[in-house]
């Protein structure tokens, strides 16, 4: 039987090569994002281990995470759609301000973890907010090593 990390794996490949192809439709977008969302929410399901309490605290603090940072993810997405379509005739400006933009995101997303973190840790414990945190780094490196794996690098020659 195939885990539930290896198909999110195999979700979070097709998610980033239709992500960075700039033809995909809002709608198509939105679909894979849900598919994303949902299989993201069953490894945390999987990993918190929550006792009915503890779930009942924990799941609407985390829907309010997920919905602040699908902010950053559909920013991020719009940064990748513009790279990827762009990287062969990138400029040395347009360089410059598509690393800004990754660095302010990657500001703009922990920031959000750290903000997740102390909710978590006055209205669980600290144990909790640190286990989610480990949790969410790693799917967020998986996803980031998808996309990564998918996104061409730049020409400069």
């Amino acid at each position: 039987m195939v885990n539930k990390m290896t198909l999110f794996s195999i979700l979070c490949l097709f998610f980033t090569s239709f992500a960075l192809k700039a033809q995909i439709t809002q709608g198509e977008l939105e679909i894979i994002k849900s598919e994303l969302h949902k299989g993201k929410k069953e490894l945390v399901k999987e990993n918190m281990n929550l006792i009915s309490e503890e779930a009942a605290v924990f799941w609407p603090i985390y829907n309010e995470y997920q919905n602040a940072k699908t902010t950053i993810m559909d920013e991020r997405i719009g940064l990748l759609q513009k790279y990827s379509s762009e990287h062969l005739v990138l400029k040395a400006e347009e360089a410059k301000e598509i690393a800004n933009k990754q660095f302010q995101l990657s500001r703009k997303a922990i920031k959000l973890r750290q903000k997740y973190f102390n909710i978590l840790s006055k209205k669980m414990s600290p144990i909790f907010g640190f286990r989610f945190m480990q949790i969410e780094r790693q799917i967020d490196l998986l996803i980031e090593l998808k996309v990564s794996e998918n996104l061409p690098l730049m020409q400069y020659r």
